[in-house]
């Protein structure tokens, strides 16, 4: 869950401050935001109602994207882009990291039921 007033973009349009924004996925006006912001959650909506949380982090000299998706006690980490994110490819690691919750979950269960 975002912190209050962290930025969410929930279909394909930015929300500050629980109010729509003219910022929409993939237009001019996104790519210039994403230079301007340092972190944002994703709202993934249905059927999973999870949402990514995204910073800025400085590696190696440069800025990227970090995707951040917590379940239970497992923080689960990927590795989103530069300020060039698209709907696409925030979609593909939004796969990503539901993909590794999934995988996760089942280890657990598989463990939970040999100890049992």
């Amino acid at each position: 869950m975002a912190y209050t007033g962290t930025p969410i973009v929930r279909n394909g349009q930015v929300w500050l401050a629980q109010v729509a924004n003219d910022i929409r996925v993939d237009s001019p006006a996104w790519f210039l935001w994403l230079h301007t912001t340092t972190s944002f959650s994703y709202a993934l909506g249905r059927p999973t109602f999870y949402s990514l949380t995204l910073h800025k982090e400085k590696r190696r000299h440069d800025w990227y994207w970090y995707a951040y998706l917590k379940s239970g006690n497992k923080l689960h980490n990927a590795y989103a882009g530069t300020d060039t994110l698209s709907a696409a490819r925030l979609g593909h690691v939004a796969h990503r990291l539901l993909q590794k919750v999934r995988q996760h979950d089942a280890l657990t269960a598989e463990k939970k039921e040999g100890d049992a």
